[in-house]
C-alpha cells in the first residue's frame, strides 16, 4: 500500500473495488497550500464504495439509526474496538460518554493527515480537504445519534463537527405526512445540538466550551451522588427528565440578548426575538406542569424515538433548531457561540491566531520558550485545547513531579464575528480579565469599571465568580 493511501484501513483495502468510469470522471484538480496541484474527489462520489468496503469488513452488534435514503447509513468502525458494540439504550452507550470530566484523558497519539483515497485527495461537500481519523466512521448517516456524535468528539479532541458532517450525504430525505422530500443537509449546528440534547437528557457534562453549558454542568455536579463523582463517572446514575430540563432552562431563556444584538438591531427583529422567548418560556413552563400532573413520571415526555429507546439523531431535533433560528438574523442562547466556529477566510484565520496570543503568552511565562503547533483551520475552542495539550506535555517534561500543569487562560464568549475576539475577556478559573490591545491579559474586570451609560441589557449575563465557581453579586 502506498504511503499516500495509508489512511484507508488495510482490511477495507482488501475489498476496495476498481474505480468505475463514473468515479474516474468525478476527479477534479485541487491546489494545496504549498501550490502543488493534486487530483481530488468529493466524498459523495465515493460514498457507496466506502460504505460497501466497511460493511464487508465489520458489522454493528446493534442496529444503528439511519436515514431514509438507501445509503444513508453509518459505516461500522472498529477503533476503538468497542465502537462496534455501541447501542442507544443507557446500558449500551459508549463507555467514554460515562466519563464525568475529561481530566487526564488524552487523544490518540498519531498525526492526523489529509485523507487520500486511491491517490486522490478527498473533499467534503463544500470542497474542503477532509482529514482521516482512525475513530471516525468513513461514512456517517444524517441520522447519527447525538450520543454517537458526543463519543466521537470526546475520543479525539482534534475532531470537529465539520469532520463528521463531511462524511454525510449532501442531501437528506425527510418524510412529511408520509411523503418523502429531499432537503439540503443540516449544518454543523445540528450536530452540536444533537450532542447537547444527548448530554442534557442523560446527565453528562460538556467537555468543551459551549454557550450555556455551565448551567447544566452545575446541575449535574450538584445532583450526582458523591461516590460517582469520586470515581469520575455517571455510570449507575439516571437520565434527566424533560421536566427537569425545562426547569433548568427556563431562567436562562433570553438571558443573553447581547448575542442577538450584534446580528440585528431592527425593531422587527427584536419584536420577533421577544415573541420567541415568550413562546419558549411558556413551553418550558408547560413541560414542568405536565410532569407535575403525572407525579413526576416521564412516560409521555420521551425525547427522540417514540419508544423511548433512543435520545434521537439529528433529524429528531429539527424542531429545536427551527425554534432557535426562527429568524436568520437572530442568534439564540442554544446556538453554539463564535468560539466554536471554524474560520472560513484568511482574515478569520489570522484573527484566531491573534486571539490565542494571551493564552500562548501565559504558557511562555511559565515555561520560557513555547511555540505550539496550530493546526488550521480550526475553531478557537479547539485551538485552546490544542495549545493546552501541548503546554501540558512540555510542562510535564520540564517540571517533572510538580503535578498537573496550570489551566491556561482563554477568552469567554464574545458577540459578533471571529474578528471581534477583543470583545471577550480572559478567564483564569477564578476571575475575568480585560484584553489588552496587544492581545495579552489586562486588569481584572469588575462591574464597577463598566461605563455608566451601559444599559441593563448590555450587562445581562456578565458577572464575576469566585474560586469555587460561585457568582459574586455586584
Amino acid at each position: 500500500m502506498s504511503d499516500i493511501d495509508k489512511e484507508d484501513s488495510d482490511s477495507m483495502q482488501e475489498h476496495d473495488t476498481t474505480l468505475s468510469e463514473d468515479s474516474q470522471n468525478e476527479n477534479e484538480d485541487y491546489t494545496l497550500p504549498d501550490g502543488a496541484i493534486v487530483k481530488a474527489i468529493r466524498h459523495e462520489h465515493i460514498r457507496a464504495e466506502l460504505l460497501q468496503a466497511a460493511e464487508a469488513s465489520y458489522m454493528w452488534t446493534h442496529p444503528q439509526p439511519q436515514g431514509e435514503a438507501p445509503d444513508d447509513r453509518t459505516a461500522p468502525v472498529a477503533f476503538p474496538a468497542d465502537q462496534l458494540d455501541w447501542g442507544w439504550t443507557r446500558q449500551l452507550y459508549p463507555p467514554i460518554n460515562f466519563v464525568l470530566e475529561k481530566r487526564e484523558y488524552k487523544h490518540p497519539n498519531y498525526e492526523v493527515q489529509d485523507w487520500y483515497h486511491k491517490g486522490r485527495l478527498v473533499l467534503d461537500l463544500d470542497g474542503r480537504r477532509m482529514r482521516y481519523f482512525h475513530h471516525l466512521p468513513i461514512v456517517c448517516s444524517t441520522n447519527i445519534p447525538g450520543g454517537h456524535i458526543e463519543a466521537l468528539m470526546r475520543l479525539d479532541d482534534r475532531t470537529t463537527y465539520a469532520d463528521i458532517r463531511g462524511r454525510m450525504p449532501p442531501k437528506v430525505i425527510v418524510k412529511y405526512k408520509g411523503i418523502p422530500n429531499e432537503k439540503p443537509q443540516k449544518g454543523t449546528n445540528a450536530l452540536s445540538a444533537a450532542a447537547r440534547v444527548f448530554r442534557e437528557t442523560t446527565g453528562m457534562l460538556s467537555w468543551s466550551l459551549r454557550a450555556g453549558s455551565d448551567t447544566f454542568n452545575n446541575y449535574i455536579r450538584a445532583n450526582l451522588p458523591a461516590d460517582l463523582k469520586a470515581r469520575n463517572t455517571t455510570r449507575g446514575w439516571r437520565d434527566i427528565s424533560k421536566a427537569e430540563i425545562a426547569t433548568i432552562r427556563e431562567p436562562t431563556i433570553g438571558s443573553r440578548p447581547e448575542q442577538a444584538r450584534k446580528r440585528s438591531s431592527s425593531g422587527e427583529a427584536r419584536a420577533l426575538r421577544e415573541k420567541n422567548i415568550k413562546k419558549r418560556k411558556k413551553a418550558a413552563s408547560a413541560e414542568r406542569e405536565k410532569a407535575a400532573a403525572n407525579d413526576g413520571s416521564d412516560d409521555d415526555l420521551t425525547i427522540g424515538d417514540p419508544d423511548g429507546s433512543d435520545e434521537g439523531g439529528i433529524s429528531e431535533i429539527d424542531e429545536l433548531l427551527d425554534e432557535a433560528t426562527a429568524d436568520s438574523n437572530i442568534m439564540f442562547t442554544d446556538v453554539p457561540d463564535i468560539r466554536l466556529k471554524i474560520p472560513s477566510s484568511a482574515e478569520e484565520v489570522v484573527a484566531l491566531r491573534d486571539a490565542l496570543i494571551g493564552t500562548i503568552h501565559q504558557a511562555r511565562t511559565v515555561l520560557g520558550e513555547f511555540a505550539p503547533v496550530l493546526y488550521e483551520p480550526h475553531s478557537y475552542a479547539w485551538q485552546v485545547e490544542n495549545v493546552q495539550k501541548q503546554f501540558g506535555e512540555k510542562y510535564e517534561a520540564l517540571k517533572p513531579g510538580q503535578g498537573k500543569e496550570p489551566t491556561l487562560v482563554h477568552l469567554t464568549f464574545w458577540p459578533g464575528g471571529i474578528q471581534d475576539w477583543r470583545l471577550g475577556r480572559f478567564w483564569d478559573g477564578s476571575a475575568e480579565y480585560l484584553v489588552e490591545e496587544d492581545g495579552t491579559v489586562g486588569s481584572r474586570y469588575s462591574l464597577e469599571s463598566t461605563p455608566e451609560e451601559a444599559s441593563d441589557e448590555d450587562l445581562a449575563g456578565e458577572y464575576l465568580v469566585d474560586a469555587g465557581g460561585n457568582r459574586i453579586e455586584a
